[in-house]
């Protein structure tokens, strides 16, 4: 028989190893791949879960100020990311039954806030231990403010609807969750 006439050739041999070869580095890819992929979902729903977790966390807003805070409550509701508060809280009592799921306070206060008061309730937030946005609604000069908030380190001052939201978020979505 004539080289190249049989019915399994060398180069027929060869051909199907090379094949072989190819789908067994096709197979690893996918494989590779495929754990690759599981992997960062896993990750990924991890982050999420907790994420989503800290943002459904209520929090409530309590007003010291004379000017209603209705738009900033409403748009709060509106944006639909929030476990938003039913009420704008103005009881002082409100702190003796806060419970470690609140995840944020929001103080509001303006220029016509007794000092003495926003002291005391500020005290009372930080021995909860919780984060706190202290809202000027659109006041940016509160002379007293500044004067001893540094020795808490939990807060932030937000003096627009806007920031206000921007910190809701912020905070509610990247503070730890105890």
């Amino acid at each position: 028989m004539p080289i190249g006439s049989s019915s399994i050739s060398l180069w027929g041999i060869a051909s199907s190893i090379f094949d072989l070869y190819w789908t067994g580095e096709l197979i690893w890819a996918v494989v590779i791949i495929g754990i690759a992929t599981i992997l960062a979902f896993r990750a990924i729903y991890r982050k999420e879960r907790r994420f989503i977790k800290n943002i459904s966390k209520r929090f409530t807003i309590f007003s010291l100020t004379s000017v209603s805070l209705d738009a900033e409550l409403d748009l709060v509701k509106r944006s639909g990311l929030f476990n938003a508060p039913g009420k704008i809280e103005t009881d002082q009592r409100i702190f003796d039954g806060l419970d470690r799921n609140q995840g944020l306070l929001v103080l509001a206060i303006d220029e016509k806030t007794n000092e003495q008061t926003f002291e005391q309730i500020y005290r009372k937030i930080e021995a909860l231990r919780k984060p706190v946005i202290i809202y000027t609604a659109g006041n940016r000069q509160i002379p007293w403010l500044t004067s001893d908030l540094h020795a808490y380190s939990f807060y932030t001052i937000a003096t627009s609807p806007l920031r206000l939201m921007s910190d809701i978020f912020t905070i509610l979505s990247t503070f730890p969750n105890d």
